[in-house]
């Protein structure tokens, strides 16, 4: 059983990917003054998307591959990636 325990205590370890890339996306978007407050924010299968104030998605779309730079590089020890924003 010793053997059994070890092994699935390295699965307790792993964070959820939504959460990550939802925490990640909220500091990549306060680094580049964009509020993200009022949007809801969903991942799958490397897309992120986003819900809520038009305003705030518009001003994300305009900024999209910044975003998307920045997102990923915070994102590399995770290794995780988004390949676009919807």
């Amino acid at each position: 059983m010793k053997n059994l325990s070890l092994y699935l205590k390295k699965f307790s370890l792993l964070a959820p990917k939504r959460k990550i890339v939802k925490e990640k996306l909220n500091e990549t978007l306060l680094s580049l003054s964009i509020p993200s407050k009022s949007i809801e924010i969903k991942y799958k299968n490397g897309l992120v998307y986003i819900s809520g104030s038009s305003i705030i998605k518009n001003e994300i779309a305009i900024k999209k591959k910044k975003v998307l730079e920045e997102l990923n590089n915070k994102l590399k020890n995770s290794k995780l990636t988004v390949s676009d924003i919807l």
